[in-house]
């Protein structure tokens, strides 16, 4: 904002009770001489009044807060819901930005980060499975493995349960409903003249009918803690005094098989063939360090993934522009369909201002910003509201001025709190009062004149013709009245020291009652 300066910043205001003048005028010509300059006077008398001392200055009009909305990223618009003159709220969405692209990718390095913890899933499985287990109890065979050895995914040994066998024996319908599992049995065996004794663990519900046209159903037998009975040895059995119309066999225990999924070096054997091992116990141990280095690579790989998504995410909010305050929009640049260049040096999409306050800069000169203060009220006008008036305050005042001309200024805002009709880029003009005093003793600024850094004013001549010089206290000033202090009573007369030219075009001042001088030096000028 630029302030127009006059030759002063102060506007006087002089309220005057009473002020009489005498004009006194003498024209002195010199008979058969050269002309000289002639000198006049005016008289004016002691008066009370009023001073008021203003400082005035013009800017024109801004916003308290103002943006330039711009874009990180280069687009086109999908939509710019909002026009000129539009409120807006902090937050609210102005452009949102195609950003199909961007999420694609998101989309690809989600999918990769996905896929990592599949495999990352697998190797930790794989890891898992480098350790084999005993799958049941019982006696290790066929086991022939070497620490070191390299294997492949495949059967290594079987473990079978010789702790017990099963005899396998039919009954008929009428006989199966009479039987349960649980119930004792006596297993009898021709071969070795014996019978062991046994418990029911299974009834099969399924028939088998014979040739002779007997439908019978097997039964289950377990006996435990006898190797004597071979399997395929024919039985019969006996359960609950019922007899088995026919033989049956003995079957050995299920057997189980010890496999690697994994192919790889044998780093461990922890039995050996023909071992008797529990259900859970270790067989062997398979190097891991390979699965262990793929898992690590997949976890430091899944690492950069996850950064990269963050990344793209952080870019996703920028296809957003939202308003970065309460305010309206000023100017709208941009609209749905256009495409956008990010940058430095482009034109802004939009302006978006806070409107609640507006302000404006007056430029002060150096002599009267000590005059100045924050919190210093402002009447202010403005050229477009001719009918209205504002109030303001001072919010800031630079600490440093700007030279010009031999002159230094300093920038001085003015924050206006209820702006109503104001509106950017109008013209303000503004007054802010620095000085006011009532019912004090004034005359006319022109009367008071300097010698050797003292005040004075002249009286009128006396009885002996002759004027006289008092000195005199001052208080406030402006351009055209002065406060007396000290030296001067009210109705006293006073003298008004004059300008006269003479033939030969020099300016002169003349003290009233006394000689002419010259400007450059002798009487000094009251600042106005």
């Amino acid at each position: 904002m630029i302030f127009v300066r006059s030759k002063k910043n102060i506007i006087i205001v002089v309220s005057i009770f009473a002020i009489v003048v005498v004009g006194v005028v003498a024209f002195i010509n010199l008979r058969g001489a050269k002309p000289v300059a002639a000198r006049a006077e005016t008289s004016a008398k002691v008066t009370k009044g009023n001073i008021k001392v203003e400082i005035s200055g013009s800017g024109v009009i801004e916003p308290i807060q103002s943006y330039d909305i711009s874009s990180l990223v280069s687009a086109k618009i999908d939509s710019a819901p909002f026009e000129e003159g539009d409120k807006v709220k902090k937050d609210d969405i102005l452009y949102k930005l195609d950003a199909t692209e961007l999420e694609g990718n998101i989309q690809k390095t989600t999918n990769s980060i996905s896929r990592l913890e599949l495999n990352a899933k697998d190797t930790k499985d794989s890891i898992g499975k480098t350790v084999i287990y005993a799958g049941t109890s019982g006696r290790l065979t066929n086991f022939n493995v070497k620490e070191n050895d390299s294997i492949t995914s495949n059967k290594l040994g079987d473990i079978v349960d010789d702790s017990y066998c099963l005899a396998k024996v039919p009954f008929n319908e009428a006989q199966i409903k009479q039987i349960t599992v649980g119930q004792l049995s006596n297993v009898n065996s021709a071969a070795l003249m014996s019978s062991i004794q046994g418990i029911v663990s299974k009834i099969s519900s399924f028939s088998t009918k014979m040739a002779n046209g007997a439908v019978l159903y097997e039964v289950e037998i377990k006996i435990n803690g006898n190797n004597s009975l071979i399997k395929d040895t024919e039985v019969t059995a006996e359960i609950g005094g019922l007899e088995s119309p026919a033989a049956g066999k003995i079957y050995s225990p299920e057997t189980y098989s010890v496999a690697s999924s994994l192919s790889g070096r044998v780093k461990r054997v922890y039995v050996s063939n023909n071992d008797y091992v529990g259900e859970g116990q270790r067989i062997l141990e398979l190097e891991s360090d390979t699965y262990t280095s793929t898992l690590n690579k997949s976890s430091l790989d899944r690492s950069d993934l996850e950064i990269t998504l963050g990344t793209q995410q952080k870019q996703l909010e920028n296809y957003n522009i939202k308003a970065p305050i309460d305010g309206i929009v000023l100017q709208k640049n941009k609209k749905s369909e256009d495409t956008i260049t990010a940058g430095v040096n482009v034109q802004a999409l939009m302006v978006v201002a806070d409107m609640s306050k507006v302000k404006f800069d007056m430029k002060i000169d150096e002599l009267d910003i000590n005059k100045i203060k924050i919190g210093q009220p402002v009447n202010v006008t403005v050229d477009a509201l001719p009918e209205k008036g504002f109030v303001g305050q001072i919010t800031s005042i630079a600490g440093k001025g700007t030279a010009a001309n031999g002159v230094s200024n300093y920038l001085v805002q003015v924050t206006i709190s209820e702006p109503d009709a104001l509106k950017p880029g109008m013209n303000v003009n503004a007054k802010t009062i620095v000085a006011e005093k009532s019912d004090i003793l004034v005359v006319p600024a022109s009367a008071v004149w300097k010698k050797d850094g003292k005040s004075f004013v002249t009286l009128p001549a006396s009885s002996t013709g002759t004027s006289s010089e008092v000195n005199v206290e001052l208080g406030i000033n402006n351009k055209d009245y002065i406060e007396i202090v000290k030296g001067l009573s009210l109705d006293d007369e006073i003298l008004i020291p004059t300008i006269a030219k003479d033939n030969t075009k020099t300016n002169a001042t003349t003290k009233p009652g006394g000689n002419q001088q010259q400007q450059q030096g002798g009487m000094d000028a009251i600042p106005k």
